[in-house]
């Protein structure tokens, strides 16, 4: 019995071992706007070997807006906000993906448009779709904003492979 019990919690051991946990990231940004859009980037650049898998977009709005996705458009290049990028793994990880925000991305092919209700509302956007893969061009995605007068907070979640 105790035999057994030790190839139980040996087989037991062998399965939490290989348990991997991916590098996961949240990209957070409020924005208080003044008849103007909030555009926040995620971009991958062409260099990076990691798959970049996206979860999620939170969006929470003062007033009304909507918020459009576009993809891949011109390559962003300032307004570098990488710092604000936190590892909700707890690992310190520094993500291969950089984020952007009042982004000079380029427009890119329009996504779908979500209607944040104002309010204070909070607006949950499925994001499991977009997925960058590695070693390929620069690739982004941005959440832009109608042009309002108030706050807007937005938090991407993504995941590196």
């Amino acid at each position: 019995m105790m035999r057994l019990l030790g190839v139980l919690l040996a087989v037991a051991s062998l399965g939490y071992a290989q348990t991997r946990i991916e590098p996961a990231f949240v990209y957070t940004k409020s924005e208080d706007l003044t008849a103007a859009d909030a555009t926040i980037t995620v971009q991958q650049p062409a260099a990076s070997s990691k798959r970049v898998r996206f979860v999620e977009a939170t969006v929470q709005c003062e007033v009304e807006t909507v918020v459009t996705i576009r993809l891949n458009g011109t390559a962003a290049s300032s307004t570098d906000d990488s710092s604000a990028i936190i590892d909700i793994t707890g690992r310190s990880l520094t993500p291969a993906f950089k984020a952007y925000h009042t982004s000079d991305a380029g427009s890119g092919t329009t996504g779908p448009a979500y209607t944040c209700s104002g309010g204070w509302a909070i607006l949950s956007i499925d994001l499991r779709k977009y997925v960058f893969d590695g070693g390929v061009a620069t690739t982004n995605l941005t959440l832009d904003t109608d042009d309002v007068t108030g706050w807007v907070r937005v938090a991407i979640t993504i995941i590196e492979e």
